[in-house]
């Protein structure tokens, strides 16, 4: 709870809070917003998921091993839970923004290793797999704005002149697979190659 005697917002400010609290009340005697300030509680936006590690090459007569799969990305940040409390409320024009925090993007997935080579005895072996890409976070939820007032010094002004932004934030995008790893190289044995 922030305990103020007097909050004004001049005009075409920003008012933004610590994101750490998923709800923030103002109890104020006297609350006043200019024209174009923004009201800012949206959520922040996921971690990126880490990248997965590189498969292994394979030694000789032996296949590459698979890269790892990505890792997920973090969940967007819910937006705030905004509430007044004033005995006199008083604004211009303004916009509330409450919206969810974008998803994190996965991680990029591992590259496959290369096939081990040939030799007098084998053929060369297939390069491993690239791994999965990490899957996007999921988008925070929307937040809310409300004002509780004993007296409404802006009796011109209605509601509609208070733009509310409070949507769900979209969730993050997949990460890139990994590349295959390449196969490996043909053996010549006494006259005969043994393939790759």
């Amino acid at each position: 709870v922030i305990q103020l005697d007097e909050l004004i917002v001049g005009a075409n400010a920003v008012l933004s809070f610590e994101m750490n609290e998923r709800e923030v009340v103002i109890r104020s005697k006297r609350v006043k917003i200019g024209e174009g300030v923004l009201v800012n509680g949206k959520g922040s936006m996921g971690s990126m998921g880490e990248s997965a590690v590189n498969g292994d090459n394979g030694i000789d007569c032996m296949s590459g091993e698979s890269g790892g799969r990505g890792g997920s990305g973090g969940a967007g940040g819910n937006g705030l839970v905004i509430r007044i409390e004033t005995e006199s409320f008083s604004f211009e024009p303004f916009v509330v923004d409450v919206s969810g925090g974008v998803g994190g993007k996965g991680g990029r997935g591992g590259n496959g290793g290369r096939g081990g080579n040939a030799t007098c005895d084998c053929i060369g072996r297939n390069g491993g797999h690239g791994g999965s890409a990490g899957n996007g976070g999921r988008g925070g939820n929307g937040g809310s704005f409300s004002v509780f007032t004993e007296k409404l010094e802006s009796p011109n002004q209605h509601l509609q002149h208070v733009k509310l932004v409070m949507k769900g934030g979209n969730g993050g995008s997949e990460g890139l697979s990994g590349r295959g790893g390449s196969g490996g190289r043909s053996a010549t044995c006494s006259g005969k190659t043994k393939e790759g």
